[in-house]
């Protein structure tokens, strides 16, 4: 399984990878900026991605959701530090597995990624 995940905190980027390696799992890329993130998706071609709500940019983690979705099914958990409903609802724009407020439990991303390993 190959794991993105786009997230414009280095530290919170790496806390999230040092928990999926705990799972096992080796394929992870990580993207702190917006404008890379579109080409990252076409050339890595993630199973799974966490996406950061709100990056440092005029583009969202859901703008980004929305366009890589356009091209192909890709597994999405959106991840961010705003509980405001509105958020939700734009992510609901899109296809996605969870939608979690930080920050995230370590146990909850484990059984996330066994459900998703369980399903690919």
């Amino acid at each position: 399984m190959k794991i993105l995940i786009i997230e414009d905190d280095a530290i919170q980027a790496l806390s999230l990878e040092m928990i999926i390696k705990k799972t096992g799992i080796k394929k992870i890329k990580k993207v702190h900026h917006a404008s890379e993130a579109l080409d990252v998706i076409a050339q890595y071609k993630p199973d799974l991605m966490f996406v950061d709500i709100n990056l440092s940019s005029s583009i969202s983690g859901i703008d980004i959701v929305k366009k890589a979705q356009e091209e192909s099914e890709i597994s999405v958990v959106y991840i961010t530090g705003n509980s405001d409903s509105t958020y939700r609802k734009k992510a609901e724009q899109t296809q996605f597995i969870d939608f979690l407020i930080k920050p995230v439990h370590p146990k909850v991303l484990e059984n996330l990624i066994a459900k998703e390993m369980s399903l690919n």
